[in-house]
């Protein structure tokens, strides 16, 4: 896989700081747990999270659900034989 099908797999709008922490976890994972994942790699943890206005906080979680969920996908593809991949006929 090279690096633009990688990239191509995530949402244009998805901050690359999100990409690459959701990238760390398991596709296992549920989404809470790949959220407090997040908001452990932030700089100051928790403190630094409750610091951010609610909106923003929210459009976070909404990125790092499409993270995981596009992470899921490509597993899914990879893993499912037979199963047409993304982009391809």
């Amino acid at each position: 896989m090279t690096a633009q099908d990688w990239a191509r797999q995530y949402p244009d709008d998805i901050p690359f700081m999100v990409r690459n922490i959701v990238g760390r976890c398991h596709v296992g994972k549920s989404n809470r747990q790949v959220i407090r994942y997040f908001i452990s790699r932030l700089r100051r943890k928790y403190r630094t999270w409750r610091t951010i206005d609610r909106a923003e906080r929210k459009q976070y979680l909404r990125w790092v659900i499409a993270a995981h969920r596009a992470n899921r996908d490509l597993y899914a593809d990879v893993m499912t034989p037979g199963r047409a991949r993304r982009g391809t006929k």
